[in-house]
């Protein structure tokens, strides 16, 4: 298989691989092309009639100003509008050499391995290791230095060279080098013969049009070569994994243009400096993801790409709940920021216009919404409410819960005030199990599980009434996520909050994890447990990244907290987070994406249980739509974390992303973008579970 991989490269480029691998310097030859290029800067011919130096730079990087919007399929048209931009009356700009680009989307610069699925995150060439240099079609090409005809060719794919040409160069001391020209007009090329010798500053090409240059903006694709190692075609983008060693081949040309060394070089981020730079300015609690922390630059759709263009398929990220960069998204983004942002001291319809679509979606009896800027702010508030409303601070709340990092949601969060560096419970909260059937006291093969974990909130609060106390509200993620992705029994939630309500407390549902359709058939995880809350609190993928809270409750709640205190938020509800939050509703709807979560979120889980069955490490898989997890255990039945996180690594290492979670930190949790296709799912089903069988294997 190493030898089928490796068939498509050069002998040069092997050779040069492994002497890097064993610390050889690689570099002699290409060092002395570059003295010599360095000596003779301004001795060479230009290659066009204009003075390059002037010229504006294109910045088409990862995250450039240049670069296209849809980072998938770029729109060759825009990026022409770009270029017309800076460069009035036909004048030329120069494209950067050694620059990560995601304008290569054509098939021809991904690499599957053998067996892989053929999708975006598939390896893929990004780094553009030449200079272009736009100019209008029909613009002659000179040649910087007397050189003869290696090759010349038509390459008429789209997304290809079109007419190219590659000469031969030997310079005064012997030294042999080549140039390559990509994107040229047809004619021309097709007139020239190997061999054939042309003067230094002789015109032999003319710039190519969109329909005889590979469907590109009309340019000229310049690369220096210290070998003629791929023929008469060479790479133009080439992998950042192996980039010393391509740039060593192929060297900056900028010299050859009468440009200094570096001059349209694109200086891409270092990620060790980045690195350092965080942890300079950032406290020791804010944690990084995976042990190779990602520099992430940009996102689309379910990819997110790095400093260099690799792209990583996202399943773990539920804040993009309609995909990164949505398009739709975007532009009532800017259309709206174009026209208005103010608070709710004034009247505007986004805001009624949210509001009642989301009231839409909700119970019949939810008939009033507060609008913040977070689930904590939602949370923080719904506390206030609830002690209004019962004249009660004793609240229940779930064993792993999570409600936010307000000082009133800390002290709600299991998960958060009883484990490391935590303060215990406060006298006033009540901690519930997790009601888990599978390491819980009660397994889900008990058709009584959720009553029997639910009388553990009736027991709370018959000593509360024992003792005179009243009950403010219980709390609760729907299903719990950071408790492991969690399903409960059935039958469990209806029970707590009729328990809740017959106690005179507010039921508060956080359904920041699972509501907006992930869970495919249920709306609202509640629905799924025909529980009825006072309270739904939303956060996080309301707003696709824009920070949006959510607090829906009843009238009566509501009317029962105006006690003559105004409530009142900055940004919570302006007009901006109400114009994203009711287009990301509409999406939802519009692109039948519920549906569509029921369908693949089944479709993995069906795939996993199929794993299971030849993974003992596998103890459950659960969940519903897109709300998956994985809990990892050792040959005892005991949690296993290592497993969890080397999985969770390894993937991350495919460049596929997901998370681990729960108590005992081993379970994996999927919470991909509602956009996710079958196709997303078959290639990280494909890793997943050779990298199932390779930690298995291992002596833990």
């Amino acid at each position: 298989r190493m030898l089928e991989q490796i068939e498509q490269y050069s002998n040069l480029f092997i050779t040069q691989k492994l002497l890097n691998a064993c610390g050889f310097d690689i570099s002699q030859q290409t060092k002395k092309l570059n003295q010599w290029l360095k000596n003779n800067i301004g001795n060479f011919a230009p290659m066009f009639n204009c003075n390059l130096a002037d010229a504006p730079i294109l910045d088409w990087s990862i995250a450039g100003e240049d670069a296209a919007t849809n980072a998938k399929h770029p729109d060759m048209a825009e990026l022409q509008a770009g270029i017309n931009a800076i460069t009035p009356n036909d004048q030329a700009c120069i494209g950067r050499y050694s620059e990560p680009r995601l304008v290569y989307a054509s098939d021809a610069f991904f690499n599957q391995t053998l067996g892989e699925p053929k999708h975006q995150a598939n390896d893929r060439r990004t780094v553009h290791i030449a200079i272009d240099v736009f100019l209008p079609a029909g613009t002659p090409v000179h040649t910087p230095y007397a050189a003869t005809v290696h090759s010349a060719s038509i390459q008429d794919a789209d997304f290809d060279y079109g007419g190219l040409v590659t000469l031969k160069h030997t310079n005064e001391d012997g030294l042999i080098f080549y140039t390559l020209y990509g994107h040229l007009a047809w004619d021309e090329v097709n007139a020239l013969t190997q061999g054939q010798i042309i003067a230094k500053g002789e015109p032999f090409a003319k710039l190519g049009d969109y329909n005889q240059n590979g469907t590109w903006p009309p340019h000229v694709h310049f690369q220096l070569g210290l070998a003629d190692i791929h023929g008469e075609k060479w790479n133009g983008v080439v992998n950042a994994d192996d980039l010393k060693i391509w740039q060593n081949i192929y060297p900056d040309p900028a010299p050859l243009l009468n440009l200094n060394f570096g001059h349209a070089t694109c200086k891409v981020l270092d990620h060790d400096t980045e690195y350092k730079r965080r942890i300079a300015w950032s406290g020791a609690n804010l944690s990084l993801t995976y042990d190779e922390p990602l520099l992430l630059q940009r996102g689309y759709e379910c990819q997110m790409y790095d400093e260099w263009g690799r792209t990583y398929l996202d399943a773990f990220n539920n804040v993009p709940h309609v995909g990164h960069a949505n398009k739709r998204l975007t532009k009532v983004v800017a259309r709206q920021m174009q026209m208005l942002n103010t608070n709710t001291r004034y009247l505007h319809q986004a805001q009624s216009d949210y509001a009642e679509n989301m009231l839409n979606k909700m119970p019949n009896h939810i008939d009033c919404i507060f609008f913040l800027n977070s689930a904590s702010e939602a949370n923080e508030l719904a506390m206030r409410m609830a002690r209004e409303y019962t004249g009660s601070k004793h609240t229940i709340v779930s064993e792993a819960g999570y409600h936010g990092n307000t000082l009133t949601a800390i002290d709600l969060s299991e998960y958060k005030f009883n484990t490391k560096g935590g303060k215990g419970a406060k006298d006033w909260v009540h901690i519930v199990p997790i009601p888990d059937g599978y390491r819980g006291e009660y397994k889900d093969s008990d058709p009584e599980a959720g009553i029997k974990y639910a009388q553990y909130t009736k027991d709370i609060i018959d000593k509360l009434t024992a003792k005179g106390e009243k009950l403010a509200a219980f709390i609760t993620e729907s299903f719990p996520s950071v408790g492991g992705q969690i399903i409960p029994p059935q039958g469990y939630l209806k029970a707590v909050f009729e328990y809740t309500r017959a106690a005179g407390g507010i039921a508060i549902a956080d359904e920041v994890q699972t509501g907006m359709g992930r869970l495919g058939k249920y709306f609202w995880g509640f629905e799924q447990q025909n529980a009825v809350p006072h309270m739904i609190i939303l956060g996080k993928p309301i707003g696709n990244g824009h920070p949006i809270g959510i607090l829906a409750t009843t009238r009566k709640i509501a009317d029962k907290f105006a006690n003559g205190m105004e409530f009142f938020s900055t940004f919570g509800g302006s007009t901006l987070s109400c114009t994203i939050g009711n287009e990301v509703l509409k999406i939802v709807d519009d692109e039948k994406l519920q549906e569509n979560a029921e369908n693949v979120g089944t479709y993995m889980l069906d795939q996993f249980k199929l794993m299971q069955i030849d993974t003992p490490s596998i103890g459950d898989v659960r969940g519903l739509g897109l709300f998956i997890g994985i809990e990892m255990i050792e040959p005892d039945g005991s949690p296993s974390a290592a497993r969890a996180d080397y999985i969770a690594n390894r993937m991350a290492e495919k460049r596929i992303l997901i998370g681990t979670d729960g108590p005992h930190h081993n379970v994996l949790k999927l919470r991909a973008p509602l956009i996710f296709s079958k196709a997303d799912a078959d290639y990280l089903l494909h890793h997943i579970k050779i990298i199932f069988t390779e930690q298995q294997d291992l002596a833990w």
